[in-house]
């Protein structure tokens, strides 16, 4: 288990982006595969729920960490932010495409809102990538992140 670990943290499983993100995640499965990269998903939800919520997107198989305290988000100092950041104008649109035009719709909330995520390429100990949201709607280029491993 010496291979790189791509660690994503989750906003709360009613967001939209969080589903677009997993959806983003599923279409690199094979990609992840391919390159050794186990992908390692942080959510605020329950071990059952969440395990539910991420295998909607076929990655039922990777591994999960239950985190409804958000000690972890703290560790990775993912922030919380202001409802502007959440759900301000600079948002609207995103959170328009992903929630009516890519369909993942907005479910009940787990977790904290103002919770910002991000992603965080480890190998060998020490985070190679990193990527932190300044908004809820910001995404990083998963397959990027990962192309160097």
């Amino acid at each position: 288990m010496d291979g790189p670990l791509l660690v994503v943290f989750l906003r709360h499983s009613g967001c939209p982006f969080c589903r677009q993100t997993l959806s983003d995640l599923a279409q690199l499965k094979d990609r992840f595969a391919t390159t050794g990269v186990r992908l390692v998903i942080v959510h605020q939800d329950t071990p059952e729920r969440g395990a539910a919520w991420i295998a909607q997107y076929d990655l039922g198989n990777c591994e999960q960490i239950s985190d409804p305290t958000a000690e972890l988000y703290r560790q990775f100092d993912l922030i919380k932010t202001r409802w502007w950041n959440v759900a301000g104008p600079r948002v609207w649109w995103a959170g328009f495409k992903a929630t009516l035009l890519e369909g993942h719709g907005i479910r009940r909330i787990v977790g904290d809102v103002k919770q910002l995520t991000g992603a965080f390429l480890i190998h060998r100990g020490q985070i190679v990538k990193s990527f932190r949201q300044a908004y809820s709607s910001d995404r990083p280029d998963y397959n990027a992140m990962v192309c160097e491993v």
